[in-house]
């Protein structure tokens, strides 16, 4: 018998530790002399297996042979596969890349930010009359839902653009999320009740009580935003529209997270059905250097858990773009609306589960990558054009492709990490930048030891 190699182990008491398999999703307390035989469990013969033996090959976390592993690896991949292609295919439309925030950890550049272009009714027509159906001839099974990006999509000048979005959507039955900085909803209500039945959902960034987030979501011209993005809650949540607040979180602002959540809780957006709030780390996937307050994902798991203290801030905020603990979240904490099975790979970029139309008429893989030329798909304008085999370099990206991923026991909760991070920093889509999964997910275990240790005892009694 041999041994996953995604399987880690950590040690969380006297007499207590938690096996864990990255591919299986498994998760199990053992007992000192549960631990020595699966240690040893390579000198066992599969054909005369003990009890133990056989329940950790049907947990996952032994195998009769590499080529039952290689068997099992196979079957995991067809099944993401199956599962993939039964999810909606989300055409990203950048009707202008123009913001009118200048963000502190923007990663979008400065000259497509300070440019106020917009995207022609032509050029929206194209995406639906050739660029989806040119993508959907591709994945013929797909649903299709439309997410307004940018810049900043709910801007004045862009409002006829968006309008005939929305109007192309709702004639297609094509549900639409808008991502906005929420700074001219208002501006944008008529329209948005008029077309509340066809949007989905609209994600607002607010990074904390007004002080702060001031400091880090300002105008270009340097004023506040505060008042303006959550008025703009309100109305969209007056609407009946759903918003999915969203908290970057950095070493400048971890700890004001409470504040926030109180105020969360003092307007009552928790109460309201169609209300949700996720932090996020902010990320630095070009490796720039210039994004100042900047944590690692494990320190800053570090700073921010302390904080989770707060009772207000565990009722309010979930944790889903923590990408690589959601599985570990959702079991050890019994938390709701996390995802519970194997990450082959990063995110939706790596399984063509997103096509971005960029405000400049040229097709993306990815909504990251809008504006960097070098990285686009394909065309909409002035014909549609596809490179179908560019594309597929993203698609098959998987950690089961990445040879640096294949020996790592987390592979199946950080899914190789971001590819555009890989081609900009490494020049090559197949040799990741590692994201120090292995320390982050060490250091929640390490978090959590009094909660575990808690189980532990209580399946001890059992």
């Amino acid at each position: 018998m041999i041994r996953s190699r995604q399987t880690s182990i950590h040690p969380i008491g006297a007499d207590a530790h938690l096996l864990i398999d990255s591919f299986s999703g498994a998760i199990d307390v053992v007992d000192d002399a549960t631990l020595e035989r699966y240690v040893s469990v390579e000198d066992a013969d599969s054909a005369t297996a003990t009890t133990l033996e056989s329940d950790l090959v049907a947990r996952g976390y032994a195998f009769d042979s590499h080529a039952e592993e290689e068997a099992s690896r196979s079957l995991l991949m067809n099944k993401i596969d199956v599962m993939t292609e039964r999810r909606t295919t989300q055409f990203v439309v950048c009707p202008t890349g123009y913001c009118n925030f200048r963000c502190v950890y923007c990663y979008e550049s400065e000259a497509m930010r300070s440019t106020p272009t917009t995207l022609p009714v032509s050029a929206i027509d194209a995406i639906f009359d050739q660029g989806i159906p040119g993508v959907e001839r591709v994945f013929p099974t797909r649903p299709a839902s439309i997410q307004l990006f940018g810049g900043e999509p709910l801007l004045p000048h862009s409002k006829s653009a968006v309008k005939h979005v929305l109007r192309r959507s709702q004639d297609a039955s094509y549900p639409v999320s808008i991502i906005s900085n929420g700074f001219c909803v208002n501006h944008y209500r008529d329209v948005l009740e008029s077309y509340a039945g066809v949007i989905d959902s609209v994600q607002i960034t607010l990074d904390g009580p007004p002080e702060v987030h001031n400091r880090r979501r300002k105008l270009s011209t340097g004023g506040g935003t505060f008042d303006q993005v959550v008025s703009g809650i309100d109305t969209l949540l007056e609407l009946g529209i759903a918003v999915r607040l969203r908290i970057n979180l950095d070493a400048e602002n971890v700890t004001h997270l409470p504040s926030l959540s109180r105020l969360i809780v003092d307007k009552g957006w928790n109460e309201r059905r169609f209300f949700y709030a996720d932090v996020a780390p902010v990320t630095d996937h070009l490796q720039s250097g210039l994004v100042p307050n900047l944590l690692r994902e494990d320190e800053l798991l570090e700073a921010l858990l302390p904080v989770l203290a707060d009772d207000d801030t565990r009722a309010v905020v979930n944790f889903r773009t923590f990408r690589v603990l959601n599985h570990l979240i959702g079991v050890i904490e019994g938390r709701q609306g996390l995802d519970s099975f194997a990450a082959s790979y990063y995110c939706e970029a790596n399984k063509q589960e997103v096509i971005v139309f960029g405000h400049d008429g040229i097709v993306y893989p990815c909504p990251e990558c809008v504006g960097d030329i070098e990285m686009g798909v394909g065309r909409f304008v002035p014909d549609w054009e596809l490179d179908e085999e560019k594309l597929a370099r993203w698609a098959d990206r998987t950690v089961f492709t990445l040879s640096k991923c294949l020996d790592c026991s987390v592979a199946g909760f950080c899914g190789g990490g971001c590819a555009y991070a890989a081609i900009k920093s490494n020049g090559d889509i197949s040799d990741p930048v590692c994201n120090r999964a292995p320390e982050l997910v060490s250091k929640y275990i390490e978090s959590r030891r009094g909660l575990l240790e808690q189980l532990a005892k209580s399946a001890a009694r059992e």
